[in-house]
């Protein structure tokens, strides 16, 4: 039996043993947009800068005999970004974070947005395949508060985040990544009614997906000094935000076919039923281990990965300081 709520993830078993998708969801009635929610620098040198104290946050660090800082910027905007580089251009990154978000537009009561956020919530899980973005360890948990962790996806359980939890891939503590690994990012997925522990306005509420990427991967995809934000190409850290349309592949037992082919199409079916039940209760993500679910270079959702380059390309030209960025017809990327 399908797993609750999947009125976005419905697949269906067909005699040719595939997936076949539900239609999209009306893209036109969210607004999508994308942005850098934060950016943290590491300075050896602790020095007052003229930025908003309410954006700004400073940790002071002892290293290396002198007396440095962490420098957190909330939504920060190129003139906010030009300071930094001018005041302190040895500063070095030391993590950014990346956000798309889905906001509903005229919904007609607050309950009408929290079901459009849940359909789009439901929508991307289908269809997120975020492993082949560098340095994301395939990890995956849900959480719905302070000291509350549990698995989605193990040899025993196979759920989708409720609609009051965070989703998790990756490894946000370095504690748990694989050592021998590399570990560049995490990524969380949740419906956002509240900022920095206060409630939203109703017109607020969307569906956010989000990469961290740590200081290993600020330094992966080039993000050095403050200034090196300026020209960065987003695109790059696309193939974390990629899209498929999944499918169950064929499956043939041809040995046991040769001799018992009813039993071979009760254990074919059977095996196909188990590989459709991880894609429906788990998503596209599960593809990390269920080897039937084909999320290859041909099942990608062009549509959604269309709209996530171009708000990317959006916000490299909102940095670009006027350098040469790719345009919206030029090259799509293949992830």
């Amino acid at each position: 039996m399908p797993a609750p709520g999947l009125y976005n993830a419905g697949l269906s078993l067909t005699s040719a043993a595939m997936t076949t998708m539900p239609s999209d969801p009306d893209f036109d009635s969210y607004k999508k947009s994308c942005g850098v929610d934060f950016v943290r620098f590491f300075s050896s040198t602790a020095k007052a800068l003229t930025l908003p104290a309410s954006k700004t946050k400073t940790t002071p660090i002892r290293a290396g005999g002198t007396d440095g800082m962490l420098l957190t910027i909330q939504e920060p905007t190129v003139g906010e970004i030009e300071t930094v580089a001018r005041e302190l251009p040895e500063a070095q990154f030391d993590g950014i974070e990346v956000f798309y978000d889905f906001t509903p537009k005229g919904c007609s009561s607050p309950e009408q947005r929290k079901a459009m956020i849940e359909t789009i919530r439901q929508w991307l899980i289908t269809h997120l395949y975020p492993w082949q973005g560098p340095g994301l360890q395939i990890a995956t948990r849900v959480s719905k508060g302070r000291k509350h962790v549990e698995p989605v996806f193990t040899h025993v359980v196979e759920r989708r985040a409720n609609a009051n939890e965070t989703m998790y891939l990756g490894h946000a503590n370095p504690i748990y990544a694989d050592p021998d690994q590399a570990n560049y990012a995490f990524m969380r997925l949740y419906a956002k009614v509240t900022d920095n522990k206060t409630a939203l306005l109703p017109e607020k509420w969307r569906c956010r997906l989000e990469l961290n990427l740590n200081s290993a991967g600020c330094r992966h995809f080039g993000l050095s000094d403050p200034s090196s934000l300026f020209g960065f190409d987003f695109r790059q850290v696309g193939p974390y935000f990629r899209l498929t349309r999944p499918e169950i592949k064929q499956y043939a037992m041809p040995k046991l076919r040769s001799w018992n082919p009813r039993m071979a199409n009760l254990l074919e079916a059977t095996r196909k039923r188990l590989a459709l039940d991880t894609l429906q209760n788990v998503g596209s993500h599960g593809a990390s281990h269920e080897p039937l679910i084909n999320v290859d270079g041909h099942h990608r959702h062009k549509l959604g990965n269309r709209m996530i380059q171009i708000r990317l390309d959006d916000l490299t030209r909102k940095f670009a300081k006027g350098r040469k960025t790719t345009g919206y017809g030029e090259s799509w990327g293949s992830w």
